[in-house]
């Protein structure tokens, strides 16, 4: 085995997970149910706390909790239940959509994230925290990790290295640099999708009890939701190249840009300097071949347009398919099982981009937008 150069001693490790959001953390539970101690690695955040969005787990996720024993965890850090959303899309009527009627779960799950983090780091255990880039060394026998850990550099040897740093990919990327051929095809990019949010006060309509609204306009759609009884989180999404995208990181151009909105614009408030976080909410996939042995979960292997609030649940999903597989692989050493891993996700994604070009195609009203445009037919 080669060592990297450093004084530091080599902690030996099953598993590496890089990563405590909502995926790292459940892929450590899982792992130690499983009987494998795996080292969760975080970035040392010391910048302001993210904006906290509206997060919703759809009914759908709730059959998949309780499989793996975690439903009573996410049900005490939920807000509240949620019975259904309501949508304009293709034309100004709202559609309601009831879970009640419409799922056999009837009802979904308003998240307290922050809240549910906690929970989960309580069960996941100790969490190192590294307050510079982690450098990965692939080498015969396993990955080395370098890095700096409690104000210490540190290197980890594992047999797996899970990147679990969402659409950020901290850890792919990386592979993109060192090795030429696995960057040809590593990272799957289905759009460029923008998301700006911010948060306003919470407007109550009798016309919109399950305090979830999506609706299209003409250079992009939004969705607003209910975050606490006093506030709500607004969010946009368009692409770079509309003339509305610049003008979406000051809120005091939103009035303008939702003018002719039927819905959103009712959610507005004259409140002068409110904060505009952007992020990227574009549709991607990562693809690595099982010799790297590294592998990602959540947003970082599978990206989904908002549209979908798969996000969660994707998270969740991939964290116990990857437990499943890291469980095989330490067992066996045989690349396959990562290789069927990556099969399924492929598998998923091609299924997803089909279903989100359907939706997209359903407005078609302005068929010459630069949004739009890419999905109307012919």
């Amino acid at each position: 085995m080669t060592k990297p150069s450093s004084a530091a001693e080599v902690v030996m490790v099953d598993v590496v997970i890089v990563g405590a959001g909502i995926a790292g953390l459940v892929l450590s539970i899982l792992l130690q149910r499983r009987g494998i101690e795996p080292i969760v690695i975080d970035r040392l955040f010391r910048g302001r706390d993210p904006l906290a969005l509206g997060e919703t787990l759809p009914p759908s996720a709730i059959p998949l909790l309780r499989s793996l024993h975690l439903g009573e965890l996410f049900h005490h850090h939920a807000l509240r239940k949620t019975r259904g959303y309501h949508l304009s899309w293709g034309h100004e009527d709202l559609t309601h959509t009831n879970f009640y009627v419409q799922s056999p779960q009837a009802y979904g799950l308003k998240l307290d994230k922050q809240s549910l983090l906690q929970g989960l780091k309580t069960l996941a255990g100790s969490i190192r925290y590294s307050d510079r880039s982690i450098t990965l060394i692939p080498n015969p026998a396993g990955v080395f990790l370098h890095t700096t850990l409690a104000q210490q550099t540190a290197t980890i040897s594992a047999k797996i290295v899970v990147d679990a740093t969402g659409r950020n990919r901290a850890l792919i990327k990386q592979i993109l640099k060192q090795d030429i051929q696995q960057n040809d095809n590593a990272i799957e990019r289905h759009d460029r999708l923008l998301a700006f949010s911010c948060h306003l006060p919470r407007i109550y309509d009798l016309q919109l009890p399950h305090g979830v609204l999506i609706e299209s306009f003409e250079q992009g759609w939004g969705i607003v939701s209910d975050l606490s009884l006093g506030h709500c989180v607004l969010s946009l999404f368009t692409y770079p190249h509309t003339p509305i995208a610049p003008l979406l990181k000051t809120y005091c151009h939103w009035p303008d840009i939702l003018a002719k909105t039927h819905w959103l614009k009712r959610f507005l408030a004259p409140t002068a300097g409110t904060p505009v976080l952007s992020a990227d909410a574009s549709t991607s996939k990562s693809i690595l071949s099982p010799e790297t042995k590294v592998l990602a979960i959540g947003d970082a292997i599978v990206a989904f347009d908002p549209l979908s609030s798969h996000g969660i649940t994707n998270a969740i999903f991939t964290a116990s398919e990857a437990a499943r597989v890291i469980e095989q692989y330490l067992s066996t050493e045989q690349w396959d099982v990562l290789r069927q891993y990556q099969t399924k996700m492929d598998r998923i994604f091609a299924a997803y981009k089909q279903t989100r070009a359907f939706l997209y195609r359903r407005e078609a009203r302005w068929p010459s937008s630069p949004f739009w445009c890419g999905f109307w037919p012919g």
